[in-house]
């Protein structure tokens, strides 16, 4: 096994910081605060994408990268609509409900779309 290189510390800190604070959300708020759920999601959202780039800066077989680098934006297209999901959650804005859903639908498309050669990931 080899050591991890520096250049992974930051983001795996980052990770671990927000995994931290996103279990800490779920189990001690999301009984008291109704936007628990969706602020918690855009931190584990966040998780994947720094924990995704922990992986990445600390290969030592650069075979993998291609594989871990589409795996890390599959889930990264994800980041702007658990957002966007934390803010229609936090001003009750019912209305923007059925963009919410064009949005997770949107980005579905983008999921597919780092699999498939060159398009967004090269």
């Amino acid at each position: 096994m080899t050591p991890m290189r520096l250049a992974a510390v930051p983001p795996l800190i980052t990770a671990l910081l927000y995994l931290a604070t996103g279990v800490f959300v779920l189990q001690h708020l999301r009984s008291k605060e109704k936007n628990a759920f969706a602020y918690s999601l855009w931190l584990f959202a966040t998780v994947y994408w720094q924990a995704g780039w922990a992986l990445v800066f600390s290969l030592s077989d650069p075979r993998w990268a291609n594989l871990l680098i589409r795996l890390n934006y599959t889930g990264i297209v994800f980041i702007p609509v658990a957002f966007y999901q934390l803010i229609v959650a936090f001003l009750d804005a019912k209305e923007d409900l059925k963009w919410l859903k064009v949005s997770y639908v949107v980005d579905l498309v983008f999921a597919v779309a780092c699999w498939i050669d060159g398009w967004m990931v090269d």
